[in-house]
């Protein structure tokens, strides 16, 4: 099968790394992959091993950014990033196009005009964008996707009214990399030379729709009660000033 793969934004986030394993095992089971990133992120999460079994290609498809100007921008640059992805299709020839992420619409345009069955995968949940937004890409999406994929029952129910033809696939892991035999003492000592005190670790992009700032402003309180305690944030900003401020 010939699968053709459109990557969400240009930072390394957990939809690029889930985007970037889905390809690399499709790659595996022997079907033609075409993995279309955007930005450097996501061009580093192919660079392992899917990159060598998958045809990687570059658009200039529109950052997601807040602010009149900037969705202003983006929404010229969707046009922009559809017919670049247009033009792909067309010399690929794909029986299939996985789109990631909700903003992902220039995917969608793109597969509608050439008439290629959509699946979209939807990584997100409606409190991380502004309503009308989050609602209007869920619509738009569902009306041209043959079906979304969703990853929590939460999700689902926050685009069910939005998206009929959705279901759930719960996301998995590596077992060769995730497993109760892996060793994390190493881990441990570094991130807590003195040894004792629980370690609290929160792997994930901070944003405010994560929670991870009830987290931060909780801190005072739980060093108080549970002395010698530490916290550990693996993950970034994405340049965001208004949380690098807060942090």
């Amino acid at each position: 099968m010939r699968i053709a793969v459109s990557f969400p934004g240009e930072h390394l986030t957990g939809a690029s790394r889930y985007a970037a394993a889905i390809v690399g095992e499709l790659a595996s089971r022997g079907h033609l992959v075409l993995a279309a990133v955007h930005g450097d992120g996501p061009a580093k999460a192919l660079s392992g091993g899917a990159a060598p079994r998958a045809d990687v290609r570059r658009l200039d498809t529109p950052n997601l950014a807040r602010g009149p100007l900037a969705v202003t921008r983006h929404a010229v640059g969707i046009v922009r990033g559809s017919r670049a992805l247009e033009h792909l299709l067309g010399e690929f020839q794909p029986d299939v196009v996985l789109s990631h992420c909700v903003f992902n619409v220039w995917a969608a345009l793109a597969a509608k005009r050439t008439g290629v069955p959509l699946v979209a995968l939807l990584h997100e949940l409606p409190a991380q964008f502004p309503r009308p937004f989050f609602g209007g890409w869920a619509k738009f999406l569902g009306s041209r996707a043959h079906s979304v994929v969703v990853s929590s029952e939460e999700m689902l129910r926050a685009v069910r009214g939005l998206v009929p033809r959705s279901l759930v696939v719960p996301p998995g892991v590596d077992p060769r990399e995730f497993h109760p035999g892996v060793d994390g003492s190493a881990v441990r000592t570094e991130l807590l030379p003195q040894g004792g005190g629980p370690l609290v670790v929160c792997v994930s992009h901070i944003m405010e729709a994560k929670g991870q700032l009830d987290l931060v402003e909780a801190i005072p309180r739980m060093a108080e009660r549970v002395p010698g305690i530490r916290i550990v944030f693996v993950g970034s900003t994405l340049g965001r000033p208004g949380t690098e401020r807060f942090l």
